[in-house]
């Protein structure tokens, strides 16, 4: 029998790498919080706060992979001066995310009481659950087709109350 032969019997079909391509995270972890900096965003002449979280424990769901950048982040577009009601909705989100991660409280009177309180978070365990999602339409309510449709990695602070009751007994630190 040929290799042609075998490979039709064996039913096999090409299929294309996946290699470097990236999938979201599905599972509640336990991170460290990495970073909770000002930045300024030199594209959109914008100041932001940008938020990095590594896994230091897998609570439940996909194991940790390596990689040069911390497995969450996210940026929070702020402007400590004249905030559009986004910003201040952004403001809310990541107060919300450092009280619940770590009991302590954002100051947003300007940059510097901010930072104050951001040098404090650094280190702190933070509880997530995430997950992948797929928007349909892209930000302006337009359909995607789907070569236009990307997984975008979704995510919550949780409780670490409430993330402990999702520990299964394959739980792994790192």
């Amino acid at each position: 029998m040929s290799l042609a032969e075998k490979l039709a019997q064996a039913g096999f079909k090409p299929e294309a790498s996946t290699e470097g391509e990236w999938t979201p995270y599905n599972g509640t972890y336990r991170c460290s919080w990495k970073t909770l900096r000002v930045e300024h965003d030199e594209k959109n002449q914008s100041n932001f706060v940008q938020a990095e979280w590594e896994i230091e424990e897998v609570l439940t769901g996909d194991m940790k992979r390596e990689s040069k950048y911390p497995a969450f982040r996210k940026r929070f577009y702020l402007d400590f001066d004249d905030p559009t009601e986004d910003q201040v909705n952004n403001a809310k989100d990541l107060a919300n995310m450092v009280f619940t991660a770590t009991g302590l409280e954002l100051d947003y009177t300007d940059q510097q009481h901010f930072i104050a309180v951001a040098e404090k978070v650094i280190g702190q365990d933070v509880y997530i659950r995430s997950w992948g999602w797929t928007p349909d339409k892209d930000v302006k309510g337009n359909i995607l087709s789907e070569d236009q449709k990307k997984t975008i990695q979704q995510f919550r602070v949780m409780k670490k109350a409430v993330a402990e009751k999702k520990r299964s007994t394959q739980s792994v630190a790192f």
